[in-house]
C-alpha cells in the first residue's frame, strides 16, 4: 500500500482506511454505527511507531503500526449491567489491540 509518489500523509491515509474497511468487515453483526461505534470519535486509533532518522519518504515497511477498537456494548440485563463499568451512555466499553508490522 504505498506509493511513492504520494506524501506520508496520503499513503498513511489510505493505509488508515484499508484497516477501517478490514474491522468493520470483521465485526460481523455488531452495530458498526454510533454510539455503538463510531471511527470519528476516537473508538478506532491508528498508532505508527516511527523510529528516529526515518523521513516522510520512507516506505514504513519493518516499521510497527498498532490499532486500537473500543466497541460500546448495551447491557439490557439489569443486574448485571449494574456490576460492571460503564460509560456515559451506560454502554460496557470492550477493547482491543493488536500491534502489527507493515510490510
Amino acid at each position: 500500500m504505498y506509493d511513492a509518489s504520494r506524501s506520508k500523509a496520503q499513503n498513511d491515509d489510505t493505509r488508515n482506511d484499508a484497516i477501517r474497511t478490514a474491522l468493520s468487515a470483521s465485526m460481523n453483526l455488531l452495530v458498526k454505527t454510533a454510539p455503538n461505534f463510531a471511527t470519528s470519535n476516537g473508538d478506532l486509533v491508528v498508532t505508527y511507531v516511527v523510529p528516529s532518522g526515518v523521513t516522510d519518504s520512507d516506505s514504513r515497511r519493518g516499521q510497527q503500526v498498532t490499532v486500537r477498537a473500543t466497541y460500546h456494548q448495551d447491557l439490557i440485563i439489569l443486574l448485571i449491567a449494574q456490576m460492571l463499568p460503564r460509560d456515559t451512555n451506560g454502554r460496557l466499553g470492550l477493547t482491543s489491540e493488536v500491534t502489527m508490522v507493515i510490510n
